[in-house]
């Protein structure tokens, strides 16, 4: 797979992966298509490519968090943007999130063996030291501000 091949697939991925934060309660079967299909995207790129190098992983974490920050910006942005008035009861992006936390912790778990086998092989260390601290911010910001919006609903 070539680079450019391979920066494709991360970003239809993380494109697709953003798109619910554009969609309301209505059209709940989309935004699950949209975040399998963005997910299985991203898996193929980090898969065919290197699969255990710190590099990879490294840019699995910052694709996949540009992604949901992207998708948060546009559920924000979603009544200016589209003119909808928000809705009462349960916020549709409840269900958008509750699925950015089992793509997270999916991504986590894969950067996390990377990162740390990189650290005690000696495999670049100080590439995989970075990682896991950029795992740790993941972590605490993205998971708590899931924890926020869910607490909310």
């Amino acid at each position: 797979m070539t680079q450019t091949t391979r920066m494709v697939l991360y970003l239809t991925g993380a494109v697709l992966m953003a798109l619910p934060g554009l969609l309301t309660t209505g059209v709940r079967f989309y935004f699950i298509a949209l975040i399998a299909s963005g997910y299985l995207l991203l898996v193929i790129a980090t898969v065919k490519y290197e699969f255990t190098n710190p590099r990879t992983a490294l840019l699995l974490l910052l694709v996949s968090n540009l992604s949901f920050w992207l998708s948060y910006a546009l559920w924000w942005l979603r009544p200016k943007l589209l003119g909808l008035a928000p809705e009462k009861g349960i916020d549709p992006f409840a269900g958008p999130l509750s699925l950015w936390l089992i793509v997270l912790l999916t991504f986590l778990v894969y950067e996390v063996a990377v990162f740390v086998t990189g650290v005690a092989a000696n495999r670049q260390r100080v590439l995989a030291a970075i990682g896991l601290a950029a795992v740790l911010v993941q972590a605490l910001i993205t998971l708590r501000t899931i924890y926020v919006i869910v607490n909310g609903v």
